[in-house]
């Protein structure tokens, strides 16, 4: 019979740690728009993602506007992100 300690282990190695994930997905993208754009600022290159037709953000529109089930499931994962991230908020040390 498992130990109350061995479930408890168990379980906490099946939680998903989205903060990784995250953070995987954001090095992609920023080594696509540093690719992409040659700016010096990360909020240059933004500003230009938010505003200009590119690939990422035609499909990222075309996600969050669509009903068909791809566009379900990127609206559920965005919704799931968001919810996991405000659970952990990010130490912030000023000293």
């Amino acid at each position: 019979m498992p130990s109350s300690t061995n479930i408890a282990e168990w379980k906490k190695l099946s939680d998903i740690d989205y903060f990784s994930q995250f953070i995987k997905a954001w090095l992609a993208f920023n080594a696509w728009m540093r690719n992409r754009y040659n700016l010096k600022r990360d909020r240059e290159i933004i500003e230009k993602i938010k505003n200009e037709d590119n690939d990422f953000r035609n499909k990222i529109l075309q996600y969050i506007s669509g009903n068909d089930a791809e566009s379900v499931l990127f609206k559920s994962y965005i919704s799931s992100l968001h919810y996991y991230l405000s659970k952990k908020p990010l130490p912030v040390d000023f000293m």
